[in-house]
């Protein structure tokens, strides 16, 4: 399970193969309901279930294994955030743990809808292919991807992605 501060609230995805992301009272992370009815919004483009929670530049990103939804901070009460209309990707979430920061996005391995897998980035609301068609016939050639770890840092001021496939 995953959790994400964002905005003043703390924000969690429902274990168990769900849809639903649980958010907390402002600033107070033991309190998960208002007037005795638990805080949620609910990842509703697509079908597929929320495997994590991240945010990015005040954007809450709840990733499925098919699709990538953006959220945002409309200041509303007790359920603060509201779905950023158009801007759901149909690219879903690879592997769990290939999620990391790179020069101020996320860098992430992806499934696009025709089964592809490669590494994105996000530029936005858009992701964008950062991977080559090397590098993406290389991971094809695993027989598991879903257990890859990443990992970012510079190398002479160049930021570096790394993915290790344990299996």
């Amino acid at each position: 399970q995953t959790c994400h501060f964002l905005s003043g609230f703390m924000n969690v995805e429902q274990k168990h193969a769900s849809r639903r992301f649980y958010v907390s009272a402002a600033y107070d992370a033991t309190n998960w309901s208002y007037n005795s009815l638990p805080i949620f919004g609910t990842k509703d483009d697509y079908s597929d279930s929320i495997l994590a929670i991240d945010a990015l530049s005040g954007t809450l990103i709840p990733w499925g294994g098919i699709s990538i939804e953006f959220w945002q901070n409309v200041g509303l009460t007790p359920f603060p955030y509201q779905r950023v209309p158009g801007s759901t990707l149909a690219i879903g979430l690879a592997a769990l743990n290939s999620r990391t920061n790179l020069s101020g996005s996320i860098a992430f391995l992806g499934k696009s809808e025709d089964g592809g897998v490669q590494v994105f980035k996000f530029s936005g609301y858009q992701a964008n292919v950062i991977s080559d068609s090397d590098i993406d016939n290389i991971i094809k050639s695993f027989p598991t991807y879903t257990d890859a770890i990443a990992l970012s840092y510079l190398i002479d001021s160049h930021p570096m992605y790394q993915l290790t496939f344990p299996t």
